[in-house]
């Protein structure tokens, strides 16, 4: 900045002593070009070969942004008067123009005119000559370091913060490192992540599912894949929670006015949990019953379906005796149980209406109804499948109210 600063100065300073050398005989001259509305016609009062009609036709043409026509007069100019104040003022203007074109020649000139050279060189006494021109590789080689604090300390990863941890991608960790990673890192992206976690829950001092935040971030498809790798998982409350949560329909999905939605959300549901153990007999009967109602709202009836329900323990008054008899309380179904924050289910309370509408719709064209004797109390069926005759108008009235008490009928 300071060397252009400078160069203008001395450029102005050139200019004003020219201006004042001439301005006794020429400062009218000087007036008539600088407020004509024609310079060109202006220029016709200075006499040919003169330096001023040289200076002012340089000037002109330069104004102009003729840059050419300048470099042909200096070249008569000089060769006629020699390279006087006014032709170094053409010459410095000319340069400073030109530097678009080629800023090299341009600083050039300017080194020539100020007398300018920069071989300046710092000076350092007494200065060593054996000291090295390289770093060590072996004190910044990224690899090295890793392993160096990787031994430095078996417990922990303390030296790598939380990006530096996946400079350890493909490294060896020995259990308590790979433990600590696990603690830290909660992107399911990181690389290998479920091998990972599969070895740190196979470990002896492994942690439960769930009570590492990366366990809660894993997506549907890495949670299959560690199921996979560790089937006891899906006896675990805290996998299938996580895996359940996966299930649900995005925000923008409106199950309770999608019917299609909610139905393949159901179904997905059940594809999962039907393979569940008998410990989680209360979600399964959660979505059966969900999808029971579906059918029954739509008009399609699924017997298969109904029969899974009816296979399911719970204690109800309508159900056979000996499917509960020996069930462990955990195995039976408790029909006020709430799943809602993990499925779009709300507590059953009561399915007795929902089950008396399947039983009468597959009872009325029944012979008998021995083939739900396997679920039902035996007095409770026998007046089920005369209810259910008498409701589709099936067969002798008489001989199936002759079944029920008078109250029933």
């Amino acid at each position: 900045m300071r060397f252009f600063r400078s160069i203008l100065v001395l450029i102005f300073m050139t200019l004003i002593t020219l201006a004042t050398e001439s301005s006794a005989q020429e400062i009218s001259f000087w007036e008539k070009f600088a407020l004509a509305e024609d310079r060109g016609k202006t220029l016709e009062e200075l006499v040919p070969g003169s330096e001023d009609y040289y200076f002012f036709h340089c000037l002109h043409a330069q104004n102009e942004g003729d840059l050419d026509e300048v470099d042909s007069l200096l070249k008569r100019w000089i060769k006629r008067h020699r390279r006087t104040q006014q032709v170094r003022v053409i010459e410095n203007r000319q340069a400073l123009l030109k530097y678009g074109e080629d800023p090299q020649e341009t600083l050039e000139h300017l080194k020539r005119q100020l007398n300018l050279d920069f071989n300046h060189r710092r000076r350092i006494p007494q200065a060593q000559k054996d000291l090295p021109t390289a770093l060590n590789a072996n004190l910044i080689d990224p690899q090295k370091l890793i392993a160096k604090y990787l031994k430095q300390d078996a417990n922990r990863l303390s030296p790598f913060d939380d990006e530096g941890l996946y400079l350890l991608v493909n490294r060896t960790l020995n259990p308590r490192q790979r433990r600590d990673l696990l603690t830290r890192v909660s992107d399911p992206t990181f690389p290998g992540i479920v091998e990972m976690i599969v070895k740190d829950l196979k470990a002896k001092d492994a942690p439960s599912f769930g009570s590492l935040t990366i366990h809660q971030s894993l997506t549907k498809s890495q949670l299959e894949s560690v199921a996979e790798q560790l089937p006891q998982l899906r006896s675990q409350q805290a996998f299938i929670n996580e895996y359940l949560l996966r299930l649900r329909p995005s925000e923008d999905t409106d199950v309770q006015r999608d019917a299609r939605a909610y139905r393949q959300h159901l179904d997905a549901m059940w594809e999962f949990v039907s393979g569940l153990t008998a410990n989680f007999n209360g979600l399964k009967a959660s979505v059966l019953y969900r999808l029971l109602e579906l059918d029954w709202r739509e008009g399609k009836p699924n017997r298969k379906r109904f029969v899974e329900y009816l296979s399911l323990p719970r204690r109800v008054s309508y159900i056979n005796p000996k499917l509960t008899d020996g069930i462990r309380s955990r195995s039976l179904v408790n029909l006020n149980e709430n799943f809602s924050q993990v499925i779009h289910c709300l507590p059953i309370n009561r399915d007795e209406d929902l089950v008396l509408d399947y039983l009468h719709h597959f009872l009325q064209s029944a012979a008998n109804p021995n083939a739900f004797a396997e679920y039902f109390e035996s007095d409770y069926l026998k007046q089920q499948f005369a209810t259910a005759k008498i409701l589709s108008g099936t067969g002798d009235r008489e001989s199936w109210a002759s079944m029920l008490s008078p109250n029933h009928y």
